[in-house]
């Protein structure tokens, strides 16, 4: 009876002995999925902004960008959250600093561009060559973002899927 409980006893010990490493230890599928959940859903504005924008209606466009800026802005947060992949936080960083890119456009260039179109549409005269060079660093910034994402990516992939 006695070498029963203490097998029962062992058993059970080596199981939760197993469940405690077993959590501790971090899956880098997992923690990819976790920042990729948060990048892929930072850019769901995207397209009804740009739709409102094609159709001039910068009224439209002005409360798309504004909820897209909250989000991102809670998207940041979210990501630095996550905390670091067996000590190294370089991929999480780097989403970080993707999803502030993004935060910094859509703040700053676009809203610009949706004030600069408002003007031009109601016949205000406006430096159109702004309207492009807007246009430009938007694509530029976010072409950067996306780039030093995929490498940052790559990097991971390659440092922890081994």
């Amino acid at each position: 009876m006695k070498k029963q409980n203490l097998a029962r006893m062992v058993a059970a010990l080596g199981c939760i002995l197993l469940l405690a490493t077993g959590c501790n230890s971090q899956d880098p599928v997992t923690y990819n999925n976790k920042i990729m959940d948060v990048l892929n859903g930072s850019t769901d504005d995207m397209d009804a902004l740009n739709n409102a924008m094609v159709k001039e209606d910068y009224a439209a466009a002005e409360t798309v960008r504004k909820s897209w800026e909250a989000k991102l802005g809670k998207a940041s947060e979210t990501l630095k959250g996550i905390g670091d992949f067996k000590g190294n936080s370089d991929f999480k960083n780097t989403a970080v600093k993707a999803i502030d890119s993004y935060k910094n456009s859509v703040s700053n260039d676009y809203k610009q561009l949706i004030e600069l179109r408002t003007g031009l549409k109601a016949g205000t005269k406006v430096d159109e060559g702004k309207i492009d060079d807007l246009l430009n660093k938007i694509n530029h910034d976010f072409e950067k973002a996306a780039n030093e994402l995929n490498a940052a990516s790559d990097k991971f992939e390659k440092e922890f899927n081994k």
